[in-house]
């Protein structure tokens, strides 16, 4: 049994359908690869920047994190050198 390429309907472009009759700029159209060679670098670049923004935007929540949690802790480093104000108002010690 041959293997038929599934990609073989995509080798015909589909401006020859339209373009009766070629000029000389769309003769270099209608001989482009197929659809998915022609896109792959462009999906490859897509894929490669997204992956970039990706990590750049959890590192950037790492650094906001660490930040807030520095604060956090400063702030609950002063709040226990205040007076506890809640100790006035209980009625047995």
């Amino acid at each position: 049994m041959a293997y038929e390429d599934p990609l073989q309907s995509l080798q015909v472009s589909p401006l020859r359908s339209v373009l009766q009759q070629p000029q000389a700029n769309l003769v270099e159209l209608t001989s482009l690869p197929a659809t998915p060679e022609i896109f792959a670098g462009q999906q490859l670049a897509h894929a490669f920047r997204w992956e970039i923004d990706q990590r750049q935007a959890f590192e950037d929540y790492c650094r906001w994190y660490e930040a807030i949690a520095l604060q956090n802790q400063q702030e609950a480093a002063s709040m226990a050198n205040d007076i506890d104000i809640r100790s006035w108002f209980r009625w047995r010690r």
